[in-house]
């Protein structure tokens, strides 16, 4: 019955889907397209995803600073930074190669996480005080029941039917209907909170 978390848990699962398909998938990926021994792709590889260090916080950072102004931003953030991560998919598996691909999935490995800080907050927001730690536990298993289980089977079956790289060209749906939903997410989230806070008063 709580909008704000459907759309919240479901946008998490998606962009948890999206980061396990590239830690997954890049290594086979730079070892397939870019000829690169599996040594030295899985360090390329884990050079775009360490980068997570950079964009967890950086997020968090960041909304915090928007939510000053809008009590939303912890939804608008995760969304804006969502749609990026989508536009820089395509572009990286649609339209660029080799050094520009490179650049593009190193500036993924930071707007792909962006979103955990926010997200993680909202699960705690707009619960009771009481159901705050099976708020998180419900977020947990959404999103590794839909995200990070679903992954390597959904990209790998369809890199065996058309190939990995027309696979990971399916990213940016998935990005985009997650910064979609946290988009819808916001309107419902100022009510929800007042709810919560009016409630536990």
């Amino acid at each position: 019955h709580n909008p704000t978390l459907l759309c919240n848990n479901l946008a998490f699962a998606l962009n948890v889907f999206i980061t396990t398909s590239l830690l997954t998938w890049l290594p086979t990926y730079f070892h397939r397209f870019d000829g690169l021994a599996m040594d030295k792709a899985g360090m390329k590889a884990s050079s775009i995803m360490v980068l997570a260090i950079i964009g967890a916080p950086l997020g968090g950072f960041l909304s915090d600073l928007w939510q000053k102004k809008k009590k939303s931003a912890r939804l608008l953030f995760p969304a804006a930074s969502s749609m990026l991560t989508g536009l820089l998919l395509l572009l990286a598996f649609t339209f660029s190669r080799g050094t520009l691909q490179y650049g593009i999935l190193m500036l993924i490995g930071i707007t792909a996480v962006a979103f955990v800080p926010s997200c993680v907050a909202v699960t705690q927001d707009v619960v009771h005080p009481g159901l705050r730690a099976v708020s998180l536990s419900l977020n947990i298993i959404i999103q590794h029941l839909l995200g990070s289980s679903l992954a390597p089977v959904v990209i790998g079956n369809l890199s065996d039917a058309h190939g990995l790289d027309k696979a990971l060209t399916i990213l940016p749906v998935f990005a985009l209907l997650s910064g979609g939903l946290l988009f819808l997410g916001s309107f419902f989230y100022e009510k929800d909170v007042y709810a919560i806070e009016r409630f536990t008063l």
